[in-house]
C-alpha cells in the first residue's frame, strides 16, 4: 500500500478545514444540536471519513508526529491548571 507523506502543515490545514466544516455542518443540521454531539465530533467523523476513504483507495496516510506531541502536551497541561489543590 503506497504512503503518503503528511508534514505538520498540512495537518493544521486539515484540521482547521475540518472544524470550519464541522461548525458549519453542526450549524444547519438541527439533530446534531437536539442529540447534543458537539461540532468537534462532527468535525473528527469528517477526518475519519476522508482517513477511510484514502485507504479504502489504497493510500496510506504517513503523519509527522510533531504536532500530536506538542497538541498531547498542551492537552494534559491544560488538565493540570484545573486541579484543585485543597
Amino acid at each position: 500500500m503506497p504512503a503518503l507523506a503528511v508534514n505538520s502543515f498540512w495537518v493544521l490545514g486539515a484540521g482547521a478545514i475540518a472544524i470550519a466544516a464541522g461548525n458549519a455542518l453542526h450549524a444547519r443540521l438541527a439533530f446534531l444540536r437536539r442529540w447534543s454531539i458537539p461540532a468537534s465530533i462532527v468535525s473528527g467523523f469528517l477526518l475519519a471519513a476522508v482517513t477511510l476513504a484514502l485507504r479504502g483507495a489504497g493510500i496510506e496516510l504517513a503523519v509527522d508526529p510533531t504536532i500530536q506531541n506538542l497538541a498531547m502536551v498542551a492537552f494534559f497541561t491544560s488538565i493540570g491548571f484545573s486541579l484543585d489543590a485543597d
